[in-house]
């Protein structure tokens, strides 16, 4: 009995860490895609700019608009921020990995990492396609007759034109 309840504490644990590790990198993903929003309404914001200094070439050098140099430095920084989210949901991973692999705690990283595969088994291309019986001779005869009745018969209900 009380390995059972060992294997339970254990699967416990290992189900709390991985939502641990779940949940951080959620909340990155979030504020990467908070972050994506904004670089979107900047870029947004610049193409308008730009559509109107290429439109009318009189209005001048379009990196000669100061509003354009602070708009490029917005999309640098958000583009760093982003890299930077990235590089922290690795290091998540990667701490959370090193967690389940030391030493005394085998079982938990093998079940850890059976879960989180990222690419589904696929079956052997044999196993996908089946094989099914031919019918008998006497069952396509029913079944043509079948239709062929029906066919008739829809063409009875059916209003004349």
């Amino acid at each position: 009995m009380s390995k059972f309840m060992n294997d339970i504490k254990r699967n416990f644990r290992i189900g709390i860490e991985k939502t641990e590790e779940i949940g951080k990198i959620g909340k990155l993903k979030v504020d990467i895609l908070g972050i994506q929003h904004n670089l979107d309404k900047v870029f947004k914001e610049l193409g308008e700019i730009a559509y109107v200094y290429l439109k009318d070439p009189r209005k001048g050098d379009l990196k000669a608009e100061k509003k354009t140099g602070d708009l490029i430095k917005k999309i640098d920084q958000y583009q760093s921020e982003i890299k930077a989210k990235e590089k922290e949901i690795q290091t998540v991973r990667k701490e959370h990995e090193a967690s389940n692999s030391k030493p005394g705690k085998p079982e938990a990283s093998v079940a850890v990492k059976e879960k989180s595969s990222a690419a589904p088994k696929s079956k052997p291309a044999a196993a996908k396609t089946a094989v099914k019986p031919k019918a008998s001779a006497n069952a396509k005869k029913a079944a043509a007759k079948s239709s062929t009745a029906k066919s008739k018969s829809s063409t009875k209900d059916a209003p004349a034109s």
